[in-house]
């Protein structure tokens, strides 16, 4: 892992901090809360268009910012600018699978099931494989050196999934003090998995994992400046925020964010130890494949 130029700054780590804090957010919110306040106080109609446009003044506007407070520390920034973009990049296109169609101008409520499964895939791997281009030396050494020591890694972060394991079940057992219904996230995927098993699986123990590990946890780390602590906990609080996305509808919702932040803290501890993204990704797919099949298991027999 290259060594940063950056020097420790309790100014400079809040900027960090507000930049992710205000990119989830935005993307998130936008049109649950403010469309309906800039309607209220327009009466003018808010397009999909109006939204990803303001989205992207932002950025250009903190990037600017950005550049200034940084700007001695330039390769730094560099690392940072790009990480971030593609993050909010990834936000945008991850939760608007259906703008391509309305471009397209392609009825989504007229396709198939079976469409809808293979739009759903190639969607999901044209997202990843957007994402994956911009890091693609970075990543092939990576995936080389994970192959050459591949028995080492396994001996020595296998616990690691266990501990995840652990904590994002003590942490489930916490939120069920508060609430008897199961979080949304995995009520969605409970009902996928029942329609459309095969895509499910796929979806969630090959895709899910390559994309989640590179955008939480390899691209967060080159935008956190090499403080380890923030790197963990921006990435773990990320990584878990997108599991309860467009679920929120009360105090208890949120709370959910706690078990499924517990995975992302220990993966992205794991990728720190050993350099090499594949760790924690192997680590995600052993962890989406042994609940997916459990859960197959319960569902079909």
């Amino acid at each position: 892992m290259e060594k940063y130029l950056y020097k420790n700054s309790l100014f400079k780590t809040i900027v960090i901090v507000l930049y992710f804090l205000c990119a989830f957010f935005l993307v998130a919110f936008y049109p649950k809360f403010i469309v309906p306040i800039i309607k209220f106080f327009t009466s003018n109609e808010i397009t999909s268009f109006d939204i990803i446009t303001s989205i992207i003044s932002y950025e250009i506007i903190l990037a600017f910012m950005m550049f200034y407070i940084f700007k001695e520390e330039k390769k730094d920034y560099k690392n940072f600018l790009k990480a971030a973009i593609l993050f909010v990049l990834y936000l945008i296109i991850s939760t608007s699978p259906a703008l391509l169609l309305f471009i397209l101008g392609v009825d989504a409520s007229k396709m198939s099931n079976t469409a809808k499964v293979m739009y759903s895939l190639i969607y999901e791997l044209s997202t990843a494989a957007f994402i994956i281009s911009f890091y693609s030396k970075e990543l092939k050494k990576n995936l080389i050196d994970y192959f050459k020591h591949k028995g080492e890694y396994f001996k020595k972060y296998i616990k690691y999934w266990f501990i995840a394991l652990g904590l994002m079940m003590l942490s489930n057992i916490f939120v069920q003090l508060f609430t008897n219904e199961i979080a949304k996230n995995e009520a969605g995927v409970r009902s996928i998995l029942e329609a459309f098993p095969i895509y499910a699986f796929i979806s969630a123990v090959i895709i899910a994992p390559i994309m989640e590990e590179t955008i939480f946890r390899f691209m967060t780390r080159k935008a956190t400046f090499g403080i380890d602590w923030l790197y963990i906990l921006i990435s773990g609080l990320m990584f878990g925020s997108m599991h309860v996305i467009g679920n929120i509808t009360n105090f208890t919702d949120i709370l959910y964010l706690i078990p499924y932040s517990m995975p992302g803290f220990v993966f992205a501890y794991t990728y720190l130890k050993s350099d090499n993204i594949f760790v924690p990704i192997s680590l995600h797919m052993i962890h989406n494949g042994v609940l997916i099949t459990i859960q197959i298991l319960i569902t079909f027999l």
